[in-house]
């Protein structure tokens, strides 16, 4: 397990610094498992944070806009779907084995925690990428894991696919084969969004994806616009060709 410090050297001071235990403790028993220390530590230090514009971490403190809370309860419905659970290794849930969505990221990949097999083993990490039918578990504990994508090595997610100098059109969302092969075994359109999205200028990808981000919608905005629905909620929709929100 990594220890806290370390990823501050990496990501700087937290200033959230949350004490209070009560929202954990309601989402828990709601759940019906207890979080890892480690990610509970890591999330009560930085709380709701965006990292390198890439990697989403939501607190459950109810007075955020987008609380843990909220996005599990999402993602849960959304991994549960006939259509979409094939695609991981094991079922969504509680259960020992089970997979539980815990942080997202505006390159479409959904990182799960797995719940041991018994209370004295780790919690594991697992990363479906959305652009193809893949899944990586990682022997990796959340902070060793966090810990080693904030050092650039590639965990599935990896920083160095955002890095600032990069230009934003060239990132991996841009479609590929194995996605529109995903996409006609989805019954989704193949003509490809994936054209529009290449004849995009940067500027207009770019307003694009930072609308992704302002709504903090991850994996599942990348659901709707494989479906070709451009938003980030069932009642919002993004307009691609609009300023992004600020």
């Amino acid at each position: 397990m990594a220890p806290l410090p370390e990823i501050t050297a990496l990501l700087g001071e937290p200033r959230f610094n949350w004490s209070d235990p009560v929202p954990w403790i309601e989402l828990e028993q709601e759940l019906g498992i207890e979080f890892p220390a480690d990610f509970r530590e890591i999330v009560d230090a930085y709380g709701s944070i965006e990292i390198n514009r890439q990697l989403y971490l939501k607190h459950p403190a109810g007075h955020l806009l987008h609380s843990l809370g909220e996005n599990i309860r999402g993602d849960l419905e959304l991994w549960r779907e006939e259509d979409m659970a094939e695609f991981l290794r094991s079922p969504v849930g509680a259960n020992p084995g089970d997979l539980m969505p815990v942080a997202s990221a505006t390159t479409g990949e959904a990182v799960f925690l797995r719940i041991p097999d018994n209370p004295s083993s780790p919690w594991r990490v697992v990363v479906q990428e959305f652009d193809s039918p893949a899944w990586t578990l990682h022997e990796m504990t959340f902070s060793e894991w966090l810990l080693a994508y904030l050092k650039g090595r590639d965990v599935t997610l990896c920083s160095r696919n955002f890095a600032v100098e990069r230009p934003l059109a060239g990132s991996r969302l841009s479609m590929n084969r194995r996605s529109v092969a995903l996409r006609a075994q989805l019954g989704f359109p193949t003509r490809c969004d994936c054209t529009l999205f290449r004849q995009m200028s940067s500027s207009s990808a770019q307003s694009f994806f930072a609308g992704i981000r302002a709504a903090s919608c991850g994996a599942r905005t990348l659901v709707y616009w494989m479906r070709g629905e451009y938003r980030c909620a069932p009642t919002a929709m993004y307009d691609p060709a609009r300023p992004a929100p600020r």
